[in-house]
């Protein structure tokens, strides 16, 4: 018996698209899991400085990974119909994949001219920023390649492709920290672990990988398409991790390292948001021509009402719980009394409803360039009022600028969308969650 038939055996024989739904989100959360795990683990054994200093390194390797595939997925889809009806569907995968591996030379340079101007000090050798570059492009080759797989329905090759890698590149990763004692060595042991599974993988990349095409006319349909999203992921990524390089700029390592901290722990609220948004909105795009508009949206505010209080309580039950736990673990000592700071990244994310709201109604409405087009003007006046703040209030303005910033992206969205639908705003949900989590921080002035 073959190793890939072997390997089949012990997947999980799923019949439905709610099943691979569940399958989808058991192993986003398990892998995300671990990757909390193991950064926590960081944050106590590095120093402030080291922390820091991996956080930066770790930013650049997120910007690799999200430049390396952005946009060409939604060019793929808008693209399918033409090339499917020819019997080509083929040549639009392969043209994909040389996109691809031109997007990531692409980012290579990119990010290498950045780090030349602003970032130079931080690796001690090449070899340091190269395991970087090779960790994201690895890594986000089986993002794309899970992407491109499950537009072929094929989904228990996509849980595959996106789980293991990335799995074993965490696992690694913290296996090279654990011994080598160097917060860079995480990216060696990363590209490491995502050669192992590559090499696990290898019976199945062989059986489905459609090759490369060299047809300009078809990879220039492709290229066409993706500026607008490559200039989005740039700014999701300076409104995130990329903050750091300003933070940087503007503070010292504690603040750099402590804002590093308290986003993965924020990023908990990330996942339990998208995994609400990822039930309910199937439901949504299937309920959508079949009820009334005001029996559709009555039962959106029912649901972002329990989304405001699913993330309020979570937030609220961390902000509680974490001197307690930072105490215990003496090494992370040094990011207690960070309430008002975890205060305001989980009302980011509460404040943050809104848009997961309305998005829904540009998507299924065929707007979704006017949804790009939103997401690049509140990127841009989020970003400025960001940094108005860190001028302004110093340090605090770090977390008051995060809050602020998601706020309008919530707000202009919400007007926006009046324009074409008799939405309403989330405010019931909003005030719950914001309830929660003031409620939280008032009982943390007790302690």
């Amino acid at each position: 018996m073959s190793y890939s038939l072997k390997l089949k055996r012990y997947l999980p024989k799923f019949g439905s698209l709610a099943n691979y739904g569940i399958a989808y989100t058991l192993t986003s959360t398990i892998q995300k899991g671990v990757g909390f795990i193991v950064f926590m683990f960081f944050a106590s054994i590095l120093t402030t400085g080291e922390y820091a200093k991996f956080g930066l390194s770790y930013s650049i390797f997120t910007i690799v990974s999200a430049l390396s595939y952005s946009g060409i997925l939604e060019s793929v889809v808008s693209l399918m119909h033409e090339y499917k009806t020819s019997n080509n569907l083929a040549n639009l995968f392969k043209a994909a994949n040389s996109v691809f591996v031109l997007l990531t030379l692409f980012s290579f340079v990119l990010t290498t001219i950045f780090v030349g101007f602003f970032y130079n000090n931080n690796f001690s050798s090449a070899g340091d920023y190269l395991f970087i570059l090779l960790g994201a492009g690895v890594s986000s080759y089986f993002v794309f390649q899970s992407i491109i797989v499950r537009l072929e329905e094929k989904h228990r090759l996509s849980i595959l492709f996106s789980f293991l890698p990335a799995l074993l590149g965490y696992i690694a990763g913290y296996v090279a920290v654990r011994y080598l004692k160097s917060g860079s060595s995480y990216f060696l042991g990363t590209f490491l672990g995502v050669i192992v599974a590559m090499a696990l993988l290898t019976p199945f990349v062989k059986k489905d990988f459609k090759g490369f095409s060299f047809l300009k006319s078809d990879i220039h349909l492709i290229f066409s398409r993706i500026t607008p999203y490559l200039i989005i992921s740039v700014i999701a990524w300076v409104l995130g991790y990329g903050n750091t390089f300003l933070i940087k700029y503007l503070f010292d390592d504690l603040q750099v390292a402590t804002f590093i901290f308290l986003f993965t722990i924020s990023s908990i609220l990330q996942l339990v948001a998208n995994s609400m948004n990822q039930v309910w909105s199937p439901r949504f795009f299937l309920s959508f021509e079949e009820e009334t508009f005001e029996a559709l949206e009555a039962k959106y505010r029912k649901f972002t009402n329990i989304q405001g209080l699913v993330l309020g309580g979570v937030g609220a039950f961390l902000i509680l719980s974490a001197p307690l736990v930072l105490n215990y673990f003496t090494k992370l000592s040094k990011f207690n009394n960070s309430h008002n700071e975890m205060f305001f990244l989980f009302a980011g994310y509460v404040v943050s409803i809104p848009w997961w709201h309305y998005q829904n109604y540009y998507m299924i409405n065929n707007k979704g360039k006017s949804l790009m087009n939103l997401t690049l003007i509140s990127g841009i006046i989020g970003y400025f009022v960001w940094i108005l703040c860190m001028l302004f209030l110093g340090k605090e303005g770090i977390y008051v600028g995060f809050f602020l910033q998601m706020a309008i992206k919530s707000l202009i969205v919400y007007f926006n969308s009046r324009n074409h639908w008799k939405v309403h705003f989330d405010w019931i949900g909003i005030s719950i969650g914001m309830g929660l989590l003031f409620v939280a921080l008032l009982i943390t002035r007790t302690y």
